[in-house]
């Protein structure tokens, strides 16, 4: 059997899933090919018992005629589409959660026996165009009270397979690393667009370190060159690092780090498999989706939960206050009370109320479904609850009558911004030609369907 497994996302999605693709290798024999972006190669060539790596690019795949029928395709993406189109596998596995166009492609491309995936959140596209993309899939929606990435996964793979599977990130890179950390050596991550943390905040940690004869090593990507430029004019830095290093090159230094704190990153991700102790500071645009990992022995985690959290970094305030009311004396009495005990908490909530959410609950098509509940606190580690939810499956088949119907959802919801005489004029031309082909019963209903449609203002999602 062959498997194709489909994950074109970010560094630390890929790192986060890096052990279930591991499983799917052991499962099928290492005949497992992966679909990942071009950023990841250093990540998505140390996952164990890969066959075949095929890149994309990270979002330029997208749909350009009604939104949904015929893709932008170019340069590395044009390779990687004409390769699938060629070749058939007996499985093909799409670990998404949070749904892009650039996906929905793909899986359009894909040709394979058996096809699941386990979407519950378009993001720049519609449930319509979702569901059309998806049609002749196995989709799986498990449980919202999941909410973290890999266990939510683990469940989905476990329920197609019918097998127990260790979901724990591991990487070959870091496999073979043989620890050798030096006490008082510190490694700070800054990098990080959306869940970027206070660079005053940032200075007052570094400050204190600094007081305390801990040296600090500056780690983060390009785009914060010019944040570690300020930091190092008002601090003492052991080696700034910032930008100039691949992962692979940053592992002998994280060997000799005793302790990182960093925020939600790739690299974050990348260091929790080699540094002994994690800090993470943690913001509510993907709240515990990603971080922590379950069971992780080194990570900790410190919030502040809010009733805005999971809001995708689409922040509602001025400032991200999520991280604003993370101070800096919160973190380092964090950072000390870990380094004094064995014992101490693995996540501190600096709110003493506790918020109530469900994963993706802003992005829920069914207004009435928006409850918010409350997932422990702060994450569910619960899988049985999953395994429990037997019915949660189920194949999409979209029939002629539907599809007509989702397209006109989509090509009406693509012009809700077009003035009303040239967008009746247009609706009228688009039913003559469906009296053609079609019977008078059928056209009637479609067009009460659209009357429907169009009473109920649809507009595609951001």
């Amino acid at each position: 059997m062959s498997c194709l497994i489909i994950k074109n996302d970010g560094i630390g999605d890929l790192i986060i899933v890096s052990g279930i693709i591991a499983e799917l290798s052991r499962i099928f024999d290492g005949k497992v090919d992966l679909i990942t972006c071009e950023q990841n190669i250093e990540i998505a060539e140390n996952i164990f018992g890969i066959r075949n790596h095929l890149y994309v690019s990270r979002d330029n795949l997208r749909f350009r005629f009604l939104n949904s029928i015929f893709p932008t395709v170019k340069g590395i993406d044009e390779d990687t589409i004409k390769f699938l189109q060629l070749t058939k596998y007996q499985y093909v596995i799409c670990l998404r959660r949070y749904i892009r166009e650039s996906t929905l492609i793909l899986m359009k491309s894909a040709i394979a026996e058996h096809k699941y995936c386990a979407w519950q959140f378009p993001t720049n596209t519609s449930f319509d165009i979702a569901k059309m993309s998806s049609n002749g899939w196995i989709h799986y929606s498990g449980p919202l009270h999941i909410v973290s990435e890999i266990n939510y996964y683990q469940g989905f793979i476990e329920e197609i397979f019918q097998t127990k599977i260790n979901p724990y990130p591991r990487l070959i890179c870091a496999d073979a690393i043989t620890q050798s950390p030096v006490p008082k050596n510190v490694g700070i991550c800054i990098g990080g667009n959306s869940s970027k943390y206070s660079i005053e905040y940032w200075i007052e940690i570094l400050t204190k370190l600094n007081q305390d004869n801990w040296h600090i090593f500056l780690f983060g990507g390009v785009e914060v060159t010019q944040l570690a430029a300020q930091i190092t004019q008002s601090v003492n830095i052991e080696k700034n690092l910032v930008g100039s290093l691949t992962l692979i090159d940053s592992i002998p230094y994280l060997e000799r780090i005793s302790f990182l704190i960093g925020n939600d990153t790739g690299f974050t991700h990348f260091a929790s498999l080699i540094v002994p102790k994690c800090l993470i500071i943690l913001g509510g645009g993907t709240f515990s989706r990603f971080f922590p990992w379950t069971n992780t022995p080194n990570q900790y985690v410190i919030y502040h939960s809010l009733d805005c959290f999971d809001c995708d970094w689409r922040c509602r305030h001025k400032t991200k206050q999520c991280l604003d009311l993370i101070q800096s004396s919160e973190v380092i009495r964090y950072f000390y009370d870990i380094i004094n005990s064995d014992k101490i908490e693995k996540i501190r909530n600096l709110n003493p109320v506790e918020i109530q959410y469900q994963v993706g609950y802003m992005r829920l098509k069914e207004k009435s479904l928006r409850l918010r509940i409350k997932p422990h606190g702060h994450i569910d580690n619960n899988i049985d609850n999953f395994a429990q939810s037997r019915n949660y499956a189920k194949r999409i088949n979209i029939g002629i009558k539907e599809k007509y119907l989702l397209i006109l959802r989509i090509f009406i919801s693509s012009m809700s911004s077009m003035p009303s005489r040239i967008f009746r004029f247009i609706m009228i031309k688009i039913i003559r030609i469906l009296e053609i082909f079609l019977s008078k019963k059928t056209v009637d209903q479609i067009i009460t369907s659209i009357k429907k449609i169009i009473h109920t203002n649809l507009k595609p999602l951001p």
